[in-house]
């Protein structure tokens, strides 16, 4: 009993420590920081989330994947034309620069 006890706190530390130690995904990044703009067109930050999401399932297929990545990169800059304030525009364009500089 004891030795169970002991071994499920070993497991549940060790992937504790797995998940502090993994890298973060630049993809999950980019789509968390755009998430808190999804008030301003919700349609629009949905496309760019669908596209962004098969931008990346379709890593194989280059062609493919560069397509709906520029299609992401079009729905974020639609998504700074809807809002008119100039920081969350000037926010929207950081990210759109990190997303250039993403290699799929």
């Amino acid at each position: 009993m004891f030795a169970v006890v002991i071994l499920l706190a070993m497991i549940y530390v060790s992937s504790r420590i797995a998940k502090i130690s993994a890298k973060p995904d630049p993809v999950e990044e980019i789509m968390r920081d755009v998430r808190e703009y999804a008030h301003i067109n919700g349609i629009l930050y949905r496309e760019f989330n669908s596209n962004l999401h098969m931008a990346v399932e379709f890593k194989g297929h280059v062609d493919i994947s560069q397509k709906l990545l520029e299609r992401a990169i079009h729905n974020l800059e639609e998504l700074g034309m809807y809002s008119k304030n100039e920081e969350i525009m000037s926010k929207l364009n950081a990210v759109i620069e990190r997303l250039h500089n993403l290699k799929m």
